[in-house]
């Protein structure tokens, strides 16, 4: 067996003309592995990735059109250990007369799977003023996909208004392509200039297998993740006898093989859709009573102190952590409690090795140090005699940015053990639930760190959060069905207003407001000596957005201000002034 480190992916996001686009997000994805970074001011970026077929994309660039690249992380790019790839977005650009109702892109199909052809239609309409007289649709067709019938591209002439055209094409989809979801976008071309009428976009079917190396019986799970919506079936390679069958749910499948006699077992995973067909690699299993040993138990314990068991969904604990914008992960304490007495264990995660020690009937050790991103598997190497084995105990995602952070909304102080909950609107009835996040190989509710930070990788649709914590009144952000996914949220930071602390402790008097230009501390007194009206002068400040008010020790100046109409005005303390000022909304 070569084992090799993870190639370096790098490269830079610039547009057309060459100037770098900072501060966007870059994303692989694959059917076991995500992974997301941000561009730097020069628009450099860089990631870590494992074997396999991967879509790169990037955030929403306002003016840039969306680009999609896929690429095979193969021996040859194992070997080298890095990878350039350099991704240029072109601008946005639309002809008036082929904009909306009736121009698009569309193919017959949502998904695939490589060897099978597509049919795709480009649609267009003049919905100009005047007659176009001549122009040009075109397809565009990524590497792995390959002409098969049809037209590439098509002319018109004398298209009057109102009048509709359409090209036709069928593809065929190579075992060469690379990734799992095809992009395929149409242009028009008008004079000399092209414009953008849309993209067909397509899934490829996939899916993946994880199950344990030695068992001391023929019971045991399997699991992995699949195209959503496919049929899964686990089956004997040797005998092509079927294992188990099961439907993918969330992120996963899941399967209970049942009554396997002793002996060696190579197994591996069919998914279905849509008379689609994938097969994943085929995984040995080896069933033995003497030598075989079981997992009894996990206990997770993540950096805010949270405890995390076996998710029910793959039997193993499935959740998330974040690093720093350097990647520095914090610490995973992990118990392991096991079925027969072993002579040694080792955890591996993100490429590095701790050595577990026994205590209290379960092998520990504290994961720390380490730094990734993405999706990672925590591993327990066991020996018993001369016998090595490998279990693996955790699945990890890793955020580079969390959700966001809870926070005292007085002193502006990051609350740590407090539990926050995460909700998904049920259109169906109309009412909030809980999420499931076991589904998605993660936990809800989640306890905040020393950081106040928590985080979820949701699906689409519509999320509310809610936190509560001894001490502090409850509170629910997005009830306003204001927390839509896509795209992803980080910045949903929510302040928790004391029930102890006595926030009529004033020393100053002032308010503190925020400036489009920047923060200012403003001394009350002059504004409320003035004659004129207190809101006007206010207002003529541009003190339009009032975050924090202080008073003096009879509240005249507070309860006038409020009198005013001014709302969501709170005290301030001198550790206001010696700290950096934190915005919080009111």
């Amino acid at each position: 067996i070569k084992l090799y480190t993870k190639p370096r992916v790098y490269g830079t996001l610039k547009n057309s003309s060459g100037e770098p686009l900072g501060n966007v997000d870059i994303y692989a994805n694959s059917n076991n592995d995500w992974q997301r970074v941000k561009t730097d001011e020069e628009g450099n970026y860089e990631l870590r990735l494992g074997y396999g077929d991967y879509s790169i994309s990037h955030g929403w660039v306002e003016g840039y059109m969306s680009k999609y690249e896929n690429l095979r992380i193969d021996e040859e790019v194992l070997g080298s250990g890095e990878y350039e790839l350099n991704i240029a977005l072109a601008p946005i650009e639309y002809n008036n007369s082929f904009k909306e109702e009736g121009n698009n892109v569309k193919a017959d199909v949502s998904t695939t799977q490589r060897g099978k052809t597509v049919n795709i239609a480009v649609n267009y309409k003049n919905n100009g003023y005047s007659t176009v007289d001549s122009g040009t649709v075109k397809i565009e067709l990524p590497e792995g996909i390959k002409y098969k019938a049809g037209n590439i591209e098509k002319s018109f002439r004398n298209l009057k208004r109102g009048e509709t055209g359409q090209l036709l094409l069928t593809v065929e989809v190579l075992d060469s392509f690379q990734g799992n979801k095809i992009i395929i976008p149409a242009k028009i071309k008008v004079g000399d200039i092209e414009y953008a009428i849309g993209f067909a976009e397509i899934d490829i079917i996939d899916i993946t297998l994880t199950a344990p190396e030695l068992v001391p019986d023929g019971n045991f799970k399997v699991y992995g993740e699949a195209t959503p919506g496919s049929n899964v079936t686990i089956i004997d390679k040797i005998t092509n006898k079927v294992l188990a069958t099961t439907k993918t749910r969330g992120r996963w499948y899941s399967a209970d093989i049942k009554g396997l006699e002793d002996g060696v077992y190579e197994i591996f995973a069919k998914a279905e859709k849509d008379g689609n067909i994938a097969i994943s690699q085929t995984v040995k299993v080896e069933v033995d009573k003497y030598k075989g040993i079981k997992i009894e138990s996990i206990e997770v314990e993540t950096s805010g102190g949270q405890k995390i068991g076996i998710n029910p969904e793959i039997g193993v604990p499935a959740f998330t952590a974040w690093t720093g914008i350097n990647l520095d992960g914090r610490d995973i304490k992990i118990s392991v409690e096991l079925s027969k007495s072993i002579d040694s264990a080792k955890f591996i995660f993100a490429g590095k090795e701790y050595n577990a020690h026994y205590e209290a009937g379960s092998w520990n050790a504290t994961l720390s140090n380490w730094s990734a991103t993405g999706t990672q598997q925590i591993i327990m190497e066991i020996t018993i005699e001369d016998t090595t084995i490998r279990l693996i105990v955790g699945e990890v995602i890793i955020l580079i940015d969390p959700s966001g952070y809870v926070y005292d909304d007085f002193t502006g102080e990051p609350i740590e053990g407090a539990t926050v909950t995460c909700e998904v609107w049920d259109s169906n009835t109309n009412s909030w639930k809980i999420w499931d996040a076991a589904l998605y190989g993660q936990v809800n509710p989640q306890i905040t760190d020393k950081e106040g930070k928590y985080g979820w990788m949701v699906p689409e649709g519509i999320y509310r959060v809610r936190v509560d914590m001894e001490g502090y009144e409850s509170r629910i952000v997005g009830d306003d069905y204001s927390i839509i996914i896509p795209p992803p949220r980080t910045d949903v930071n929510i302040g928790l207003l004391s029930l102890v602390t006595e926030y009529e402790d004033i020393v100053k008097t002032g308010f503190y407001v925020n400036r489009i230009l920047g923060n200012q501390f403003i001394d009350i007194y002059n504004l409320l000596s003035d004659e004129t009206n207190h809101m006007k002068t206010m207002t003529d400040a541009g003190l339009d957005n009032v975050f924090f008010v202080h008073q003096n020790g009879t509240g005249n100046y507070l309860d006038e201000i409020l009198s005013h109409g001014l709302q969501g005005l709170r005290p301030l303390t001198d550790n206001d002034f010696t700290q950096s000022y934190r915005e919080v909304g009111t």
